[in-house]
């Protein structure tokens, strides 16, 4: 112990400039990975739950002598192979005494261990204890936060009209206004009871009147309890579920290709509450875990309701309606749009049971899926095979094996159709300074998944074939080498191939960083695939060879501690066959400034860019209020403006508002149907309150 602690003095003194530097915000931190990972996608998804998830973390930062690889592994930055160092460190010299102690894990650099320190602790290991009802109101914690937005500029949908013109074009006009109001309250008792309740009312749809006399158009309420003797998880109103890789039941924001090459393994999370604001991906229920030794044992059901438009069949003489298509905007404005609300009713039952044997892991899911209406196939190619009936089932099995510096999964399902899906993947540690990443799908074009979302290259875990390799390199001090390579094929008709195709694509990314508040990293991204061609006529379009490549320099730093600046420069470029090359570029700078005795915080971003077309689009994070996230794609030619203020007037009370603005040079309307914004400029402003008592 006396060494230990004579040994961590040392490591004060020569880590001093790495831990005593101004450490960014958790705020900031969050934003960088969620940008990490939101570049892997161009669909628009929901980051709102991995936003508060990580916000939480930073809150209440995991303790390093009792935090366990489940813990860990909520950190994406984190690689599985420090996840095990860690937690082999703790083994074998006990408890963590000082954070200083991170640089002597093996595998933890200097850029990791920064992303680390805002989300960790060292405090002394405590036994666990069962929940004190008579302990509540000490330990408990209460957060009111409330948020509304809006575009400045009137859209046609909201210009005043006549009632009789209205009534004759409902469709028209929205019968709201154009703000989104959300409204959030949590409750927590440490980690062992969350609760919570979430409102939105998106623009357009009417509040407290006509088609919405209760106000918000979508509630959502949920009840957790952890960590409880056997209970592992329990969760009754909302919540998510996910299991394996994901073939059976994932989460939609699963591993994608991104510059953290090495997180293709699915993490398992298991049963969670839902707080976040789609109308779609949660389900709506009870659920629990129990943990009975080596054994888990997990059980869920779901009753909600779904948006579709319904049709009658041509195949009965009852007068059933078919579902056609699910309607997942989740927007009930028009009255086209509530014609569609919950017109649908899905029933969901499932389960999961896992065993763990030293380094084995292996777990079995199953889950039945059931409709009040049929769902019926559509004349398009593609759709004709896809789910059609009222009633599907999955069931899937998974496994991870580690053996030293080996990772080893994947899982196999099969649906009510009697057809296939998996996929198996490695991730190595050949030596500390190099990792390497593979892993090979196959799903069959008729494997039919409501719920699934494992590793792919399209939305869907149906008619897929590929192979993804990574490799992760640490050559010299300060630097870190990033790439990896994906070759996959559609066997089938895809939406944007009316025929087999296949495409590939690599990444190639080096960071740098000093010991001293600067960063930047150089990416070159290419991804060339097969699709139709451009073209109105013939009816099947020949399939061509579509490519493009994106160039990103990106650079951080900060200046006495107050000051921190972004910049970052990115071309692309777009080619479809022989036809003629396209263009685009991008350049933005953010300024940032904290004072240290001001509680204040300002943020501000000007960005211009120009590209040929939407082909050649760039998608560029933004900074935004607290739990929320801004993910534009730029393409024509303009310019971009934002500003942040975060200001704290009470210890418990926190406000933030942002105004950003995107003005076009070649427009003179942005938008088009009733969206349309007469003008070349479009504007939005968004104020948000969090009192936390």
């Amino acid at each position: 112990m006396l060494y230990r602690i004579a040994f961590g003095c040392l490591l004060v003194v020569a880590f001093y400039p790495l831990f005593g530097q101004e450490q960014k915000s958790s705020q900031q931190l969050v934003e960088e990975l969620v940008e990490t990972l939101a570049e892997g996608s161009d669909a628009e998804l929901d980051f709102t739950s991995l936003t508060e998830d990580l916000i939480y973390l930073a809150e209440n930062p995991l303790n390093l002598n009792t935090a366990q690889p489940t813990d860990l592994e909520k950190l994406p930055f984190l690689t599985d192979f420090q996840v095990m160092s860690l937690i082999d460190y703790r083994s074998t010299y006990g408890s963590f005494l000082t954070i200083y102690e991170l640089p002597l894990v093996s595998g933890f650099d200097f850029p990791t261990i920064r992303l680390l320190l805002p989300f960790v602790r060292v405090a002394q290991a405590q036994e666990k204890s069962n929940l004190d009802i008579k302990k509540t109101i000490k330990y408990s914690q209460s957060e009111l936060l409330t948020r509304v937005s809006g575009i400045m500029e009137q859209p046609d949908g909201y210009q005043p009209v006549p009632d009789s013109l209205s009534e004759a074009n409902p469709n028209d006009y929205y019968p709201g206004n154009r703000m989104r109001y959300y409204a959030k309250y949590k409750f927590s008792i440490k980690e062992q009871v969350q609760a919570g309740i979430t409102a939105e009312k998106d623009p357009g749809e009417a509040f407290f009147k006509g088609p919405q006399p209760n106000g918000f158009d979508f509630y959502s309420a949920h009840l957790q309890f952890s960590k409880i003797g056997i209970l592992e998880t329990a969760v009754l109103g909302d919540f998510e579920a996910h299991y394996g890789q994901g073939l059976v039941m994932g989460s939609y924001l699963s591993n994608s290709k991104s510059s953290l090459v090495m997180d293709i393994r699915k993490k398992y999370e298991g049963l969670k509450k839902y707080s976040s604001t789609d109308e779609n991906q949660y389900f709506r229920g009870a659920g629990a875990t129990v943990a009975l030794g080596d054994f888990k044992l997990s059980a869920f059901g779901s009753y909600k309701p779904l948006d579709a438009n319904l049709e009658a069949s041509d195949t009965t003489l009852t007068g059933e309606y078919g579902v056609t298509s699910l309607q997942v905007s989740g927007i009930h404005a028009t009255p086209s749009q509530l014609e569609d609300k919950h017109t649908l009713k899905e029933t969901m039952m499932g389960g999961n049971i896992q065993y763990r044997f030293h380094q084995f892991r292996i777990g079995i899911t199953g889950v039945t899926t059931s409709f009040s209406n049929p769902f019926t196939a559509s004349n398009h190619p593609e759709d004709n095979y896809q789910f059609t009936g009222t009633r599907n089932q999955n069931l899937g099995a998974d496994f991870l094996w580690t053996f030293r510096s080996i990772y080893l999964f994947g899982e196999g399902a099969v649906s009510s159709n009697k057809r296939t899906a998996g996929l198996v993947g490695t991730i190595l540690q050949l030596t500390p300074q190099v990792s390497l990443s593979m892993l090979y799908r196959n799903y069959d074009a008729k494997f039919q998944t409501l719920y699934g979302n494992a590793f792919a290259e399209s939305g869907k875990n149906q008619n897929e074939r590929g192979f993804y390799s990574g490799i992760q390199l640490f050559p010299i001090k300060k630097w870190k080498l990033s790439a990896y390579y994906d070759f996959y094929r559609f066997p089938m008709t895809t939406s944007q191939a009316d025929g087999p195709s296949k495409g590939h694509d690599f990444m190639v990314q080096a960071d740098f960083a000093t010991n001293r508040a600067v960063s930047m990293y150089w990416r070159l991204k290419k991804e060339t695939n097969e699709g139709n061609l451009s073209t109105t006529s013939p009816e099947v379009a020949p399939l061509v060879e579509q490519s493009q490549w994106h160039f990103r320099y990106h650079i951080n730093y900060t200046m006495s501690g107050i000051w921190h600046f972004k910049n970052r420069v990115e071309v692309s470029q777009y080619q479809q066959q022989s036809g003629s090359n396209e263009y685009g570029f991008l350049l933005y700078q953010d300024v940032s400034c904290d004072p240290a005795r001001i509680p204040l915080s300002v943020t501000l971003r000007y960005a211009v860019y120009q590209t040929g077309s939407y082909n050649t689009r760039i998608y560029a994070y933004e900074s935004d209020v607290l739990n929320a996230y801004s993910v534009p794609a730029l393409y024509d030619k303009g310019s971009r403006f934002y500003l942040l203020l975060q200001y704290q007037f009470l210890s418990n009370v926190e406000c933030w508002v942002r105004f950003s603005q995107t003005a076009f040079t070649q427009r003179t309307e942005v938008g088009s149907g009733i969206d349309r914004v007469p003008g070349n400029h479009k504007s939005e402003l968004k104020a948000q309150v969090r009192w936390r008592f």
